[in-house]
Protein backbone atom coordinates (compact mmCIF):
# COMPACT_ATOMS: atom_id res chain seq x y z
CA UNK A 1 0.00 0.00 0.00
CA UNK A 2 1.23 3.20 -0.91
CA UNK A 3 1.00 5.94 1.82
CA UNK A 4 2.56 9.25 0.38
CA UNK A 5 0.69 11.69 -1.77
CA UNK A 6 0.28 11.22 -5.34
CA UNK A 7 2.11 14.38 -6.31
CA UNK A 8 5.23 13.94 -3.78
CA UNK A 9 5.55 10.79 -4.42
CA UNK A 10 5.35 11.20 -8.48
CA UNK A 11 8.42 14.40 -7.55
CA UNK A 12 10.32 12.26 -5.64
CA UNK A 13 11.30 9.54 -8.45
CA UNK A 14 14.17 11.00 -10.78
CA UNK A 15 13.61 8.76 -13.85
CA UNK A 16 12.53 5.29 -14.74
CA UNK A 17 14.27 3.56 -17.60
CA UNK A 18 13.32 0.36 -18.85
CA UNK A 19 14.67 -1.93 -21.67
CA UNK A 20 12.50 -4.12 -23.45
CA UNK A 21 13.42 -7.27 -25.13
CA UNK A 22 11.54 -10.38 -26.52
CA UNK A 23 8.62 -11.63 -24.68
CA UNK A 24 7.67 -15.13 -24.62
CA UNK A 25 4.46 -14.54 -23.15
CA UNK A 26 3.37 -12.20 -25.77
CA UNK A 27 4.67 -14.67 -28.32
CA UNK A 28 2.70 -17.26 -27.21
CA UNK A 29 -0.60 -15.29 -26.94
CA UNK A 30 -0.41 -13.77 -30.24
CA UNK A 31 -0.17 -17.71 -31.76
CA UNK A 32 -2.68 -18.68 -30.12
CA UNK A 33 -4.98 -15.74 -31.10
CA UNK A 34 -3.96 -16.09 -34.96
CA UNK A 35 -4.28 -20.10 -34.53
CA UNK A 36 -7.73 -19.52 -33.14
CA UNK A 37 -8.51 -17.10 -36.23
CA UNK A 38 -7.34 -20.14 -38.62
CA UNK A 39 -9.33 -22.51 -36.59
CA UNK A 40 -12.63 -20.63 -36.82
CA UNK A 41 -12.02 -20.09 -40.36
CA UNK A 42 -11.52 -24.04 -41.05
CA UNK A 43 -15.60 -24.50 -41.01
CA UNK A 44 -16.51 -21.56 -42.43
CA UNK A 45 -19.02 -21.73 -45.90
CA UNK A 46 -16.45 -19.88 -47.81
CA UNK A 47 -15.20 -20.33 -51.16
CA UNK A 48 -11.64 -21.99 -50.90
CA UNK A 49 -10.01 -19.15 -52.46
CA UNK A 50 -11.73 -16.68 -49.95
CA UNK A 51 -10.99 -19.23 -47.08
CA UNK A 52 -6.69 -19.11 -49.03
CA UNK A 53 -6.60 -15.46 -49.12
CA UNK A 54 -8.29 -14.86 -45.49
CA UNK A 55 -5.77 -17.67 -43.94
CA UNK A 56 -2.83 -15.74 -45.67
CA UNK A 57 -3.66 -12.45 -44.23
CA UNK A 58 -3.80 -14.12 -40.60
CA UNK A 59 -0.19 -15.40 -41.06
CA UNK A 60 1.04 -12.53 -42.61
CA UNK A 61 -0.93 -10.59 -39.10
CA UNK A 62 1.12 -13.22 -36.81
CA UNK A 63 4.75 -12.57 -38.58
CA UNK A 64 4.03 -8.59 -38.52
CA UNK A 65 2.94 -8.83 -35.07
CA UNK A 66 5.78 -11.07 -33.52
CA UNK A 67 8.31 -9.09 -35.42
CA UNK A 68 7.01 -5.61 -33.32
CA UNK A 69 5.41 -6.65 -30.80
CA UNK A 70 6.59 -9.87 -29.15
CA UNK A 71 10.14 -10.36 -30.67
CA UNK A 72 10.81 -6.34 -31.05
CA UNK A 73 12.92 -7.44 -34.91
CA UNK A 74 11.11 -5.25 -36.43
CA UNK A 75 12.83 -0.77 -36.93
CA UNK A 76 9.45 0.49 -35.57
CA UNK A 77 9.47 -1.79 -32.39
CA UNK A 78 10.09 -0.04 -29.44
CA UNK A 79 12.85 -1.28 -27.37
CA UNK A 80 13.31 1.18 -24.61
CA UNK A 81 11.02 3.93 -22.10
CA UNK A 82 12.24 6.59 -20.30
CA UNK A 83 10.21 9.02 -18.28
CA UNK A 84 12.05 11.70 -16.29
CA UNK A 85 10.75 13.53 -13.30
CA UNK A 86 9.72 16.60 -15.53
CA UNK A 87 6.71 13.81 -16.57
CA UNK A 88 8.32 13.85 -20.24
CA UNK A 89 7.96 10.15 -21.77
CA UNK A 90 10.92 9.17 -24.90
CA UNK A 91 10.41 6.16 -26.47
CA UNK A 92 13.32 4.61 -28.61
CA UNK A 93 12.71 2.16 -31.47
CA UNK A 94 15.14 -0.74 -32.83
CA UNK A 95 16.36 1.01 -35.59
CA UNK A 96 17.35 3.40 -32.82
CA UNK A 97 15.51 6.75 -33.26
CA UNK A 98 14.32 8.55 -30.15
CA UNK A 99 11.00 9.94 -30.13
CA UNK A 100 9.38 12.23 -27.47
CA UNK A 101 5.94 11.27 -26.78
CA UNK A 102 3.17 11.94 -24.45
CA UNK A 103 1.44 9.04 -22.65
CA UNK A 104 -1.97 9.10 -23.54
CA UNK A 105 -5.04 7.94 -21.81
CA UNK A 106 -6.18 4.60 -21.97
CA UNK A 107 -3.75 1.76 -20.75
CA UNK A 108 -3.86 -0.82 -18.52
CA UNK A 109 -1.90 -1.21 -15.12
CA UNK A 110 -2.07 -5.11 -14.25
CA UNK A 111 1.21 -7.10 -12.04
CA UNK A 112 1.54 -9.29 -15.59
CA UNK A 113 1.09 -6.60 -17.76
CA UNK A 114 1.27 -2.96 -18.67
CA UNK A 115 -0.40 -1.44 -21.54
CA UNK A 116 0.51 2.24 -22.28
CA UNK A 117 -0.94 3.89 -25.10
CA UNK A 118 1.41 7.09 -26.88
CA UNK A 119 0.65 10.24 -29.01
CA UNK A 120 2.99 12.13 -30.91
CA UNK A 121 4.77 9.71 -32.91
CA UNK A 122 5.74 11.69 -36.29
CA UNK A 123 4.20 10.29 -39.31
CA UNK A 124 0.72 8.32 -40.16
CA UNK A 125 0.73 6.26 -37.24
CA UNK A 126 0.95 8.90 -34.62
CA UNK A 127 -0.71 6.68 -31.64
CA UNK A 128 1.33 3.92 -30.45
CA UNK A 129 1.09 1.09 -27.98
CA UNK A 130 3.05 -0.50 -25.87
CA UNK A 131 2.69 -3.70 -24.24
CA UNK A 132 5.48 -4.89 -21.62
CA UNK A 133 4.98 -8.29 -19.60
CA UNK A 134 8.02 -9.23 -17.03
CA UNK A 135 9.30 -11.46 -18.63
CA UNK A 136 10.38 -8.78 -21.77
CA UNK A 137 12.18 -6.68 -19.32
CA UNK A 138 16.08 -6.32 -19.69
CA UNK A 139 16.81 -3.68 -17.32
CA UNK A 140 14.07 -1.73 -14.95
CA UNK A 141 11.67 -2.54 -12.91
CA UNK A 142 7.93 -3.15 -13.64
CA UNK A 143 6.72 -2.70 -10.06
CA UNK A 144 8.47 1.07 -10.50
CA UNK A 145 6.62 1.80 -13.16
CA UNK A 146 3.22 0.37 -12.36
CA UNK A 147 3.41 2.52 -8.94
CA UNK A 148 3.93 5.49 -11.25
CA UNK A 149 1.28 5.25 -13.32
CA UNK A 150 -1.08 4.66 -10.61
CA UNK A 151 0.10 8.01 -9.09
CA UNK A 152 0.47 9.83 -11.97
CA UNK A 153 -3.45 8.80 -12.61
CA UNK A 154 -4.47 9.68 -9.29
CA UNK A 155 -2.91 13.38 -9.75
CA UNK A 156 -4.90 13.58 -12.62
CA UNK A 157 -8.15 12.97 -11.21
CA UNK A 158 -7.84 14.72 -8.08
Amino acid sequence: MISATPASSVASLSSIDLRLGPSWYQAGALLVMHMGALVFLAPAALPLALKGLVSLGVVVSLVQTLRVYALRHSASAIVRLRWSSGGNWELEDAAGRRHRVHLADGGCVHPRLVILNFTGFPGPRRRRSVVITPDALIGGNLRQLRVLLRLQGARREG
